[in-house]
Formats: structure tokens, sequence, C-alpha cells
């Protein structure tokens, strides 16, 4: 096969930032390879409500080189000054999505939260509006060593489940596979985003490479390797969140370099051939697990139109540029045997 057609994908979780790098830069990729896009509101400032979520919302929707070709769906950020008043509100303005961060454990999180049992009755409230809740899955208590932060806050996400299941739930960029049978086992309520870089990356990867370091850091190759197997088998919880979060070159190679990755030029033609070398682009089910994943899975569970949009993708090697602008493309300098049409 050397050609595919499939719905025009879209991304769950993303970061197009704000200001020149939004306007000249990010809008455009994003805009070619997806429908829609669900814009996190960790800017400067901070989404708080509503009334933040909408200005951003539309400031992007007004950019010539996203106007009526990618779907903004917006944010506000839950911190522990967050009431149910202003959740409501923003419902009522059209937010049907709210992000946790954990205090300090990411970008833009100075304001993030410690004490998770102080927004129950904000978690409450959004369960009886249909709200979505999604949590950056890392525990706050700067004492957990980085690579177990991930596992030690499934016990706050379960608690939470616990007291409230008929709140939406979305662990975002699983990383860590130890908490899958957990996720797995939980109701239909909850579902979990996979990014393409935690499909390829391991935590060796990210030692002396700026480029690869994000939030959470990648894990073991066996997590990487799991995470694979749950997109290649169709696993319905999975939806694609790219966590695609660019920085400049000199933010990444900085004497403190920024967590994020810019996978947008590259992670639907690596996806695809991804399944093309498994030859699961040549069965029915095996391409349908492909759409699933990349549009399917999460429309179904954000109750969300499929889009009807197509995007077509064709088998032609390509080099993936060294540098876009002065922000660096993940896989940059690789060949991708995939590339739009």
């Amino acid at each position: 096969m050397d050609k595919i057609i499939i719905p025009k994908p879209c991304n769950f979780h993303g970061h197009l930032r704000q200001g020149d790098i939004m306007k000249n830069l990010l809008l455009q990729h994003a805009a070619n390879w997806f429908s829609m896009y669900l814009a996190m509101p960790n800017t400067k400032p901070s989404l708080l409500t509503g009334d933040d979520s909408i200005r951003y919302t539309q400031e992007i929707s007004r950019e010539r080189l996203c106007g009526q070709r990618m779907k903004i769906l917006g944010t506000i950020k839950i911190t522990e000054t967050t009431t149910p008043k202003i959740v409501e509100r923003a419902y009522q303005q059209g937010v049907r999505f709210g992000k946790v961060y954990p205090q300090g454990m990411t970008t833009h999180a100075d304001d993030g939260v410690l004490k998770y049992h102080k927004l129950f009755p904000v978690f409450r409230k959004m369960a009886k509006l249909g709200m979505h809740a999604l949590f950056h899955p890392e525990h706050p208590n700067q004492a957990h060593y980085n690579l177990d932060a991930e596992l030690v806050f499934a016990g706050v996400f379960e608690l939470i489940y616990q007291e409230i299941p008929n709140l939406k739930m979305v662990w975002e960029h699983l990383t860590d596979t130890r908490v899958l049978p957990m996720l797995n086992g939980m109701n239909d309520n909850v579902a979990f985003t996979i990014t393409v870089h935690h499909l390829l990356l391991n935590t060796g990867d990210v030692l002396g490479q700026p480029y690869n370091f994000c939030r959470p850091v990648a894990k073991d190759p066996r997590d990487a390797q799991l995470l694979r197997e749950t997109v290649l088998g169709g696993n319905p919880k999975a939806i694609l969140g790219l966590d695609d979060a660019p920085w400049s070159s000199e933010d990444k190679e900085g004497e403190s370099s920024c967590a994020g990755i810019w996978s947008t030029p590259t992670a639907i033609p690596w996806l695809v051939e991804m399944f093309d070398k498994r030859g699961l682009l040549e069965t029915e089910s095996g391409k349908r697990k492909l759409i699933d994943f990349t549009s399917g899975n999460g429309c179904f569970f954000y109750r969300i139109d499929t889009p009807k949009e197509s995007l077509e993708l064709k088998k032609e090697p390509w080099y993936v540029p060294r540098d876009l602008h002065g922000v660096v493309p993940f896989l940059a300098n690789k060949q991708l045997e995939w590339n739009i049409a």
C-alpha cells in the first residue's frame, strides 16, 4: 500500500502557545494535520475562567492559518482557587474541559494543585454538568522520585474516581504502564491519552538529549512497548493527545532545558508507519484501529461529532528538518516513510 485516506485526526492534548510563534508557525502545522485541537490552559497568564478560555480560542480561530480548517476546543485550568460557580459559568459559555496540574511539576504550574481534596466540590459540580476533568498525573510531593511521580499519583486519581464515579476523568499522556491495569479496570467515564513520543522514547533517550525531555519523562523501554501494543491492539480507552509543546532552541539548550516535545509535523506520519510496518494498513480491522486512535475513540468519549474532512497520506520517504523557524521538531534529521499527500 502506498496511499491511505483517513478522517483528519484530532489532537486531544496540545499547546499552541501565544503570540508570534503561534501565528507564524504552530497554527499552520496544526491545521495541516488536525481537524480538532484541544488547547491546554497553562498559558501566561493561565486560562482560569470561561471568559479567559473563550478569548483564547477566539484569538486562535481568527487567525487565517486556522480559520475553518481546525476546530479549537477550549479548557480552563482548575486550581485550588477554582469554585463550583466558576466551572458552572464556564460550562454555560460552552467550555467542556477543565485541566488539573500538580503544583510545580510542569510548565507554568506554579498555581497548580497540592491538596486535591479541596477540589471535590468542584469535581462534583463538573460531574453534574458533564464536564471532563483532565489530569496531569504526577504527584506534586517533591519527595517522590521523578520516575515514580506518575505511579504515586494513581492513589489520588483512584480516590477521586471512588468518591465521584460519574466524573468524566482523563489520565493525560500515559507514560508509566504500571497504572494501565487500574485504568483499564475503571468504568467508561475514564480514558487516557497517549503521545507519539512516549510510544518511541525511553529514559535513556532523554539523557543528554534536551529535545527528548518532557513531563512526564519517558520511562522504561517496556513501557514504550506496552503503550505501542495498547494502540495497535485497539484499546477503546486510548486517545491521541500529542502534548506537542514547542520551545525555541534557546529554551531547550539553555542551562535548564524546558519540558516539551514538538511532534506536530511528524506524529501522524510516524503512527501510519508503525501500523504499516506491522501490515495493519492492509486490513480493514487494522485501518479501523488507526482511525479509532487518531479520532474515533476521542470523539466517542467526548461526545463530539467525528471529522467530516479526510486526510490523505502517501508513502514517500522524506527527512525531517533539523529546524523549523527556530523550533526543532521531534525526530529531526530522521527519515520517515509517510507524509501528507
